[in-house]
């Protein structure tokens, strides 16, 4: 098992924290392994004190297993932790990831040696396990039967060659652009070392030769908001392995977030027409390229929320939501929702901008029941 498969795992966890207990959840074969950190506080106190784990897995004990019990009680036995400092800190040292990636190597051994057990009569799965390339961020994981269901036989694969730089630049002017955190876009680079979108598959282990196994593709969690829900695989034909699947997927998949590039790029285009002539938004989300603008016609104060999140941008047009501020709280409704604004994917995003400000600039003064005339003048609220 490679080191950089560890610290990705490690580093990703979710930590949450009770006194002297933290929980570990580690993203494994579309699961989540749930191990326990604890730091007794009836131990003397000399703040050297060292953390013991529980496992979710009865069958996982490192201790007894000889090729990785004396790495792990040698690190157990030197390396200690401060009572005092909060669990959360514990994936800030140095010590705990040495521990931890002593662990990790050791629970996939543990499973690359149960799955081969489960599956030494499958001469499919063995042929699978077989071509499973020697690269950071293999998984596996045996799931034992039970009430009924079959044992099962979980691989998850990194999926490699992915293009991001798109995104990653997108990601990067838009965390410029809204003034966030310098460290933003560099973080999103970690990421997508940390946590590359995956295939897991899951073979029953006791099914035919050309049994279907049940397909999942994991999106980390950075590329949740811009990556379509209902993306659909390939696919899957009875005659090809996991390994003839992969390339598939991944050419689909680099299709789409080409596309969603595209869509990125054009938001943030058309938010940026926007914002040059109402202001600076009070609101604004770039990469879902959401936008809220505060206006003034004619000395009535108004909102203006601009939604271009629907993934089929530009295709669809924007939904726009009008807001008489003086309304807000007098139980009147002050809301107008509108998703019929003039539009078409074929103008250059700065029509459509200009579009969307002509049909506001004619909707206001009916919304904010004022007499229509040509001397009414639309300004920001900044």
């Amino acid at each position: 098992m490679h080191h950089d498969l560890v610290f990705e795992i490690v580093r990703d966890a979710l930590l949450s924290s009770v006194y002297s207990n933290a929980q570990l959840q580690i993203p494994w074969c579309g699961r989540l392994l749930k191990w326990m950190v604890i730091m007794s506080p009836q131990q003397p106190f000399d703040g050297t004190l060292c953390a013991d784990f529980i496992f979710d897995d009865d069958t996982f004990q490192p201790l007894s297993m000889p090729a990785h019990a004396p790495k792990v009680r040698e690190l157990l036995s030197t390396q200690h932790y401060d009572a005092y400092r909060p669990p959360r800190n514990l994936l800030r040292s140095s010590a705990f990831t040495e521990v931890m990636s002593a662990l990790m190597v050791a629970y996939q051994h543990h499973q690359l040696s149960t799955v081969m057990d489960s599956i030494k009569h499958n001469d499919r799965l063995l042929f699978e396990l077989s071509t499973l390339p020697d690269v950071p961020g293999v998984q596996l994981m045996h799931v034992a039967g039970k009430d009924g269901e079959p044992a099962k036989a979980c691989f998850s694969l990194p999926l490699q060659g992915l293009d991001l730089g798109g995104v990653l630049e997108f990601e990067h002017k838009t965390a410029v652009s809204t003034q966030t955190a310098s460290n933003t876009a560099e973080g999103i680079i970690t990421l997508t070392s940390r946590m590359p979108f995956r295939l897991t598959a899951v073979f029953k282990v006791s099914s035919a030769v050309n049994s279907e196994p049940q397909l999942q593709l994991q999106v980390p969690q950075y590329a949740s908001s811009w990556l379509p829900s209902n993306f659909m695989l390939p696919p899957w034909t009875s005659s090809m392995c996991l390994m003839e699947f992969v390339p598939a997927v991944t050419q689909k998949l680099q299709s789409e977030l080409d596309s969603v590039v595209k869509g990125l790029v054009l938001k943030h285009q058309v938010i940026d027409s926007l914002t040059q002539t109402l202001g600076t938004p009070l609101e604004l989300n770039g990469t879902s390229g959401i936008a809220l603008y505060s206006l003034f016609y004619e000395g009535c104060p108004a909102l203006l929320h601009v939604d271009l999140s629907t993934h089929k941008f530009p295709e669809e047009a924007p939904v726009l939501t009008l807001t008489n501020v003086r309304m807000l709280g007098s139980g009147v409704e002050g809301c107008s929702i509108i998703k019929d604004c003039p539009w078409s994917p074929r103008w250059a995003t700065k029509e459509q901008a200009s579009r969307i400000l002509n049909f506001v600039k004619a909707k206001l003064p009916g919304f904010l029941h004022l007499p229509q005339h040509s001397s009414h003048t639309l300004s920001t609220g900044i």
